[in-house]
């Protein structure tokens, strides 16, 4: 059963749009823990094989409810919490009688401390004040990792192709100097910064006025030049407003970001694109010199701006984002401002809900009388930090904050497949509200929706419930991991994607947060793939390095034939003479610039990959089950991005590359190790589908790498294939009917004992009646 299939009562509680405040972060949290450590499902028996018998051990614990000296909750009564570890050759089950977050924080950090060596020690950064402490980690031992490293390798290297970028190559650079003056060329980054971005975390009004006054005394200022160089007396004029520094970092900064994307409207060389990119990038980090450390808004959100250089603002806060130190600088920046505590509630609030959560029962807290006057009550109460900005002020800065939440967490994961150095615990910032004045309120619902999924992605909660899954038979049997996945995913029916309505941009957003779905479930399942799957991309390691240096060279000689054209014969027309002049103009421009050197990653090669290949019945059983739960989500990522192609024609809102490159990874590795000729068929099919979707991206973008390396790739993975000739939508109907069919096999539901398919009944009961998911 798959997200949509979902009841509307089952999908609404944890994701209303329509209630005057959400649900408060806290309350989402220990939702979001309930599901799987009190609903998991019974751990089966340990086998009489077993190579030793299971041992137990039980420590009683005292909670300390103040980790900190300066954190603000303090309890009168310490609760006593024991725990009991059960450990045996194959298994690991712990029981216990924990009922807060705190508690269970404790036992799993002296677990890792016990059981798990870390030879890393913990690089933290620290920002105290007097009333709070946050900590930004590298590393964290509270929880079991689960990862992939040899795929996080694998894409982490072919991501270098998208962080090259333009560096000038002469001294002269004034005629560049000139085109990024232009005003034409100005006003069309903020206004497409406000069209295809959004501007969610900016206060547009403000930023088109500050865009007037720098683009006044600009002109003003190439005026008194042209005066000069004429050997006139300037003209009196009357002096321009000059707009503040910060606001002109800011200005530069969303040009810096957004020019590729206007020569992308304009159908213009993508080279110039880059290069110009790179000039207001150079002149924004030249005014952040002496803004560095201002704690100002405007410096913060140029800050955040110029952390994705060189890609574009689609990656802002998406899955594709690179790690860059200017992401960790503006971490630093908007922590040291206390913009984390944004929603820090007083403390006679939290000891209110602590005692909400103990006094309300199941059904009085979903029945909408209740959940109202609980969140009036909230929206309400002082909040001890920004206490004197205005509503607007306030979600403009928590939009912001989740932002760079996003862009953390997604930078490490391709970076390490770590989840970022944010913290959980210091995070106090309620999720993104629409506001009345909002012009796209429905990107800022599905901005609410994609924070949501990325909390949960941030404590691993998707790669543990499948973790205590696979230790089941039962929970096998009865697909117990679709059930908590459903109920993690559930979407308002505003943002669930409608396969009975025509593609139009209305299911624009639909579409982008259901991709984030698929992604999310893919990268959670891949770890849980035999060992023998994930060692085939370390054996293709030496093959990839060789066509990403070729790549790089390929495009670089391409760069090197535009910059010195041969001379056009004599223009027939005032159409090719002004067509020439162009060209000639543009290459000009291009001799200026050259390509930086590939900034490769060096690969990880200490780490392990969390597969086994065992090789008895529950280990093929185990594996089935996975690799069709991954196939069936890359299948439906493939499909979105196919319809996204459509409805989003200039890539505004979405680039396929890197959703293209983790598909392809996970389609090849299983065809090569797969066992199964539907499954094999199912890849191959997927294979092809996802190099039409390159070709379609390349004609808009033809000169980005990772296109390149894609398109390359594919070709080589479909070279022999039999579908190669078949349509997009013959390939589509086959790989459904093909998933269909093997998701009601039982290799994906194996057979389960009487007393197993009544132990899962009631693990799937238990998960339905949990507070996420409501009757």
């Amino acid at each position: 059963m798959l997200v949509q299939d979902l009841p509307m009562s089952q999908q609404q509680p944890l994701h209303a749009m329509n209630t005057p405040r959400q649900l408060p972060l806290r309350r989402f949290l220990k939702a979001a823990m309930d599901v799987l450590f009190q609903h998991r499902p019974p751990p089966s028996s340990p086998t009489p094989s077993a190579a030793h018998a299971t041992t137990t051990a039980t420590t009683p614990m005292r909670v300390v409810a103040k980790p900190h000296d300066d954190d603000d909750d303090s309890d009168g009564d310490v609760p006593i919490v024991t725990w009991k570890l059960n450990l045996s050759a194959t298994l690991m089950t712990l029981d216990t009688n924990i009922q807060t977050l705190a508690g269970l924080e404790q036992v799993l950090d002296q677990l890792g401390n016990d059981l798990q060596h870390n030879d890393h020690p913990d690089a933290s950064i620290r920002t105290k004040n007097d009333t709070h402490h946050v900590q930004l980690s590298h590393t964290s031992t509270h929880r079991p990792t689960y990862r992939a490293p040899s795929l996080t390798n694998a894409i982490a290297q072919v991501l270098s192709l998208s962080r090259v970028t333009m560096v000038p190559a002469a001294a002269d650079m004034s005629p560049v100097v000139t085109v990024c003056n232009s005003v034409q060329l100005i006003k069309q980054c903020v206004q497409l910064f406000v069209m295809c971005e959004g501007a969610l975390f900016v206060d547009i009004p403000h930023l088109l006025t500050v865009t007037e006054q720098l683009l006044a005394s600009t002109q003003q200022q190439q005026m008194q030049q042209k005066q000069q160089q004429q050997q006139q007396q300037p003209q009196q004029q009357q002096q321009q407003h000059q707009p503040a520094p910060q606001d002109a970092l800011l200005v530069y900064s969303i040009c810096a970001l957004m020019v590729p994307h206007v020569f992308v409207h304009r159908h213009n060389d993508r080279h110039l694109g880059q290069a110009l990119s790179h000039c207001y990038a150079t002149r924004a980090k030249h005014l952040l010199r002496e803004l560095f450390d201002v704690p100002h808004l405007s410096v913060l959100q140029a800050m955040f701006l110029l952390s994705v250089h060189p890609q574009s603002h689609v990656h802002l806060w998406s899955t594709s984002r690179i790690d860059t130190p200017m992401l960790l600088d503006a971490l630093r920046l908007a922590t040291s401002m206390r913009m984390h505590c944004l929603d820090m509630p007083s403390h006679d609030e939290d000891e209110n809900d602590e005692t909400d959560n103990d006094s309300h029962d199941l059904d009085e807290m979903n029945s909408d009388k209740s959940r109202l006057k609980h969140e009036s009550a909230v929206s309400t109460a002082p909040r001890p930090y920004h206490a004197q900005l205005t509503p607007d002020e306030i979600e403009r800065r928590r939009r912001l904050m989740w932002m760079l939440f996003c862009a953390d967490h997604f930078a490490h994961d391709n970076a390490s497949g770590k989840t970022g150095v944010l913290q959980v615990a210091h995070w106090h910032v309620d999720f993104p509200q629409v506001l009345p004045g909002d012009k796209q309120p429905r990107q800022v619902a599905y901005f609410s929706q994609y924070c949501r999924v990325v909390m949960i992605r941030k404590m691993q909660l998707f790669q543990s419930a499948y973790a205590i899954v696979l230790r089941s038979a039962q929970a096998l049997a009865g697909a117990v991991d679709e059930s908590i996945f459903n109920k993690y995913l559930a979407t308002p029916a505003e943002l669930r994607v409608n396969h009975n309505v025509p593609l139009d941009k209305g299911q624009l957003e639909p579409l982008l947060l259901d991709t984030l779905h698929c992604h999310t479930l893919m990268e959670a399942l891949v770890p849980f793939l035999p060992a023998r799957y994930l060692h085939t991309l370390d054996q293709a390691k030496s093959m990839r390095l060789a066509t990403i240096h070729d790549i790089y060279n390929h495009a670089d000689v391409q760069f090197s034939r535009l910059k010195h054209q041969p001379p056009a014969p004599h223009p027939e027309s005032q159409q090719q003479l002004q067509q020439l002049q162009q060209q000639q103009q543009l290459a000009s421009l291009l001799a200026l610039f050259k390509y930086a050197p590939l900034p490769l990653k060096r690969d990880d090669d200490t780490i392990v990959n969390n597969g086994d290949d065992g090789h008895d019945r529950g280990d093929e059983n185990r594996e089935m089950h996975t690799v069709i739960s991954c196939l069936v989500w890359a299948d439906r990522y493939t499909s979105h991005l196919e319809k996204l192609a459509q409805i989003d024609a200039f890539y505004c809102r979405h680039q396929p590359g890197h959703a293209l490159l983790l598909t392809a990874m996970v389609y090849d590795t299983v065809q090569i190790n797969g066992q199964h000729y539907d499954v094999t068929m199912v890849c191959r099919a997927n294979l092809v589908r996802s190099l039409r979707i390159v070709q379609r991206a390349r004609q808009v973008n033809n000169h980005d790498m990772l296109l390149m390396y894609l398109e390359r790739m594919l070709h080589n993975c479909v070279a022999s294939t039999a579908v190669m000739d078949e349509s997009v939508e013959s390939l589509a109907t086959k790989t459904a009917a093909l998933l269909t069919a093997l998701r009601q096999s039982t290799l994906y539901h194996p057979v389960a004992t009487p007393t197993s398919t009544s132990a899962s009944a009631s693990v799937s009961a238990s998960v339905e009646d949990s507070p996420m998911h409501p009757h």
